[in-house]
């Protein structure tokens, strides 16, 4: 350990091998320079408690031997006071990133989140919708100023029902094209509201430590919204009159969407609308599902109306990747819902997407088929630790074609179509 006077001509004659070289200055006790190959460095050393601690603290290529010596003194004190220097240069990081959380807007946290978790993107476009159209006003708010009183006044404010605005019959030429973000208030609109403030909440308190409790959690306890489950289904003595009009539809991407999933009780976004051909295996006749809501793949085998439908569907109207295919930036349908509602009001009916599923399931139940076998056909959980039956049930593919071949024989009977064979 080399040592010299050291200024800024030695340290610049000082030249690094492949061994690391400490060159102590002989003016100022603790300080000097660390060499090896082309680089070197500042350093200081002493003793805290006893125990010998060495710090660097600048390249020689970027501070002037005068401002290292400066510095140095400044370090060696801290050191002889006790204070280490990394450590003391750790704590204020972490003040300053403690200060920076402290102000973490709702905007902030939302881009994280949205980031940093795994989403459907169906999942993340309602919570884009729920911040940016809802709590629009509160994104730029840090999140620990957002209280549990703005919560329930918020929350009461969503719940209350509004009227949408009157379509205009001469919409502005400039704004054609453009989806425009409407408020549709109502009770449900605002426990879904407060169900994703509360997921960016658990996100900030886990990753940053905001505050301590969910301020939503607290706020809303006992006070959501009591709305009663949908029970909305395609019941049997309009079935004919629905099939009539889905098949009289000039929209045949969405008719066959729909058909789809009035035959198999397919989610709509996260298994129908997103399917793509390379899931569906018409030797095998079955369909892929690898992404399902519930995160849990299943295979579906066909029943002979779905098969019919696909392979028709692919002879006349194949043209992506995507059974059906659209326009939107996904490249596949993502909303039936005006065409559902045209195909409704001809039918004398109101049903939703979801009702599909509700309806395969309900007709399922009334032909007796084993409750195990329907959860195996909508991919919902069998193995329930409440039920250890449950756990022991082992659902072959045969069992549930023929189960779903049923349904299927069942839909066509009731709308007086001419049935497939078992």
């Amino acid at each position: 350990m080399p040592k010299k006077a050291l200024s800024q001509k030695e340290v610049d004659k000082i030249t690094g091998t492949d061994k690391l070289v400490h060159y102590f200055d002989a003016n100022v006790t603790g300080f000097g320079v660390d060499a090896k190959m082309t680089n070197k460095s500042y350093f200081v050393r002493g003793r805290i408690n006893g125990r010998l601690i060495s710090h660097t603290f600048a390249k020689c290529n970027v501070m002037t031997f005068d401002d290292a010596k400066k510095m140095a003194k400044i370090l060696l004190v801290k050191i002889d006071a006790g204070i280490h220097p990394a450590e003391e240069e750790k704590q204020k990081v972490q003040a300053a990133e403690a200060d920076k959380k402290k102000n973490y807007t709702l905007d902030d946290i939302y881009d994280e989140y949205l980031e940093n978790t795994k989403l459907k993107d169906s999942t993340k476009e309602n919570y884009r919708y729920n911040i940016q159209v809802y709590l629009k006003d509160w994104l730029k708010t840090p999140m620990r100023l957002i209280t549990e009183q703005d919560i329930k006044a918020r929350h009461k404010l969503l719940s209350i029902k509004v009227e949408l605005p009157a379509k205009t019959d001469n919409p502005d030429p400039a704004k054609k094209g453009k989806k425009k973000h409407i408020r549709r208030n109502g009770p449900g609109i605002a426990d879904g509201v407060m169900k994703t403030l509360r997921a960016l909440f658990t996100y900030a308190i886990d990753e940053h430590k905001i505050v301590a409790l969910n301020p939503v959690g607290v706020a809303l306890k006992k006070k959501w919204n009591k709305l009663p489950p949908r029970t909305g289904y395609l019941k049997p003595d309009k079935l004919g009159a629905w099939l009539t009009a889905v098949n009289a539809s000039t929209n045949f991407t969405m008719r066959d969407a729909l058909l789809l999933m009035l035959y198999t009780g397919f989610r709509s976004e996260t298994e129908a609308f997103s399917l793509t051909w390379d899931q569906i295996d018409f030797v095998a006749k079955s369909i892929y599902i690898p992404d399902p809501k519930n995160k849990v793949p299943f295979t579906l085998p066909m029943n002979t109306v779905v098969y019919k439908l696909l392979k028709e569907r692919k002879a006349k109207y194949k043209e992506s990747d995507f059974v059906f295919p659209s326009n939107a930036k996904s490249g596949h349908i993502v909303d039936v819902r005006k065409e559902l509602v045209k195909i409704n009001t001809i039918a004398g009916v109101t049903l939703t997407p979801h009702d599909f599923r509700r309806t395969f399931q309900t007709y399922a139940e009334s032909l007796d088929i084993s409750p195990y076998t329907i959860k195996a056909l909508v991919n919902h959980e069998i193995g329930k630790k409440s039920d250890v039956t449950a756990g022991y049930i082992q659902i072959s593919t045969e069992r549930m074609r023929k189960a779903s071949q049923q349904v299927a024989n069942y839909i066509t009977k009731t709308a007086k179509i001419t049935p497939e064979p078992v």
